[in-house]
């Protein structure tokens, strides 16, 4: 098993580039959207900066809590996108992706596996 440690550290060091150069390309999207209108440019800088750096915090939060959710289990694999397993006595399965999504799959017994259903669920509302 991978420590948690290192999985928030991983999760940093992945979304630091966007944190730093992310607000430098959305102020220059904006000197090239709006080049003439200097007092809403000023503006939808401050916006454009403001959502992405709070798109960023929820992407890295969300990475976060994906890593040690994939801390907890078993069968780990570490690409970059990362990927587990869990299997249920019921026959049904969980796959864990990386930024915190869950995709719950049924199966159905009658010889061969046959696939229900499945639906995905962000980790922290998940049941």
């Amino acid at each position: 098993h991978i420590p948690v440690g290192v999985a928030v550290l991983f999760a940093i060091l992945l979304s630091s580039p966007l944190i730093v150069f992310g607000p430098v390309f959305v102020c220059r999207l904006g000197r090239e959207l709006f080049p003439r209108e200097k007092p809403r440019q000023n503006r939808t800088r401050k916006v454009a900066l403001v959502f992405f750096i709070l798109t960023t915090m929820l992407a890295a939060c969300s990475l976060v809590l994906g890593l040690v959710d994939l801390h907890r289990v078993r069968h780990f694999h570490w690409p970059l996108f990362c990927y587990a397993k869990e299997m249920y006595l019921d026959g049904g399965s969980i796959m864990h992706f990386g930024f915190g999504y869950r995709i719950r799959c049924w199966h159905q017994y009658s010889g061969d596996d046959v696939l229900v259903g499945s639906d995905i669920r962000w980790w922290p509302f998940y049941e």
